[in-house]
């Protein structure tokens, strides 16, 4: 008789690769492997010293025991990320939130330093996952929206932004508000078949701690390069999703500009961190 089936209470990411079709077309299968693996893998302690480095208050407690409860999935281009926090009270909850919003930035910043830029989506709700097999609405919900997007980036469900805001925007945590508004920024977000929608994104050209990642240089060319990295081509159907994060970026450029110091002169000078 099989064992009754547990579902888990918390956090859901959904992760796909751009262009990855046109990667195993252009490149041997143990390459990509390699490089999506060794990618995910530095996720972790990569983590923990931007947490460490940035978010230094006590109400936060032990930031590195509540990374080990992330967990990781990958398959073919999809990444599957997890944090339950069914049994946690509003700081409990508050402290996994922000470990998994500074995860799932610094997995898309990594991927796309290794020219695989992600699309994502993060919702709340009831999942499980055993072995190689998950379920549950707010996968098959995250899912959705993250095939929606029309570029490289990663956004907040609606169910996900409340819960979000409720808890770490409130009064009790002011303290850190400045550093939380460097994670999310909302964005007309531009999505297939749909009219454009003003979601909340998370910021993975900025990890807290880890210093800023915004290119400045060219960001026609940021953008390109990654596109291009990897042996791949950028066909007509996918040249919107170039066009639409060239203004995403651009925007997080503007948006932050005064936070990091970046200057009109800065750029088509030299390339950022990232591009690098």
């Amino acid at each position: 008789m099989m064992a009754e089936v547990q579902t888990t209470e918390g956090i859901v990411g959904f992760f796909d690769i751009l262009g990855y079709e046109n990667l195993l077309e252009n490149n041997e299968p143990e390459d990509v492997l390699k490089n999506v693996i060794s990618a995910i893998e530095q996720v972790p302690s990569e983590t923990i010293r931007n947490i460490s480095g940035g978010l230094n208050s006590p109400r936060f407690g032990n930031s590195r025991a509540v990374i080990n409860e992330l967990d990781w999935l990958a398959f073919s281009d999809t990444i599957l990320l997890t944090m339950p926090y069914e049994s946690d009270d509003d700081t409990g909850k508050a402290l996994k939130w922000v470990v998994f919003l500074l995860a799932s930035e610094k997995l898309m910043q990594l991927m796309w330093i290794k020219g695989l830029p992600l699309r994502g989506a993060v919702d709340i709700g009831r999942f499980v996952v055993k072995g190689n097999f998950f379920a549950g609405r707010p996968i098959v919900e995250a899912y959705r929206m993250s095939h929606s997007l029309d570029l490289a980036a990663a956004v907040l469900t609606k169910r996900a932004e409340d819960e979000f805001r409720g808890l770490l925007l409130q009064d009790d945590y002011r303290q850190i508000h400045d550093q939380l508004r460097l994670i999310v920024v909302d964005y007309l977000v531009p999505r297939k078949r749909e009219k454009p929608e003003k979601l909340t994104t998370l910021n993975f050209f900025s990890v807290i701690g880890g210093g800023h990642y915004l290119p400045t240089g060219d960001p026609r060319q940021f953008v390109c390069r990654t596109f291009w990295k990897n042996n791949k081509d950028i066909p007509r159907e996918a040249q919107s999703k170039v066009d639409n994060t060239e203004q995403y970026v651009r925007f997080l450029i503007e948006r932050f500009r005064d936070v990091f110091g970046i200057s009109d002169s800065s750029h088509g000078s030299k390339q950022g961190n990232v591009g690098k």
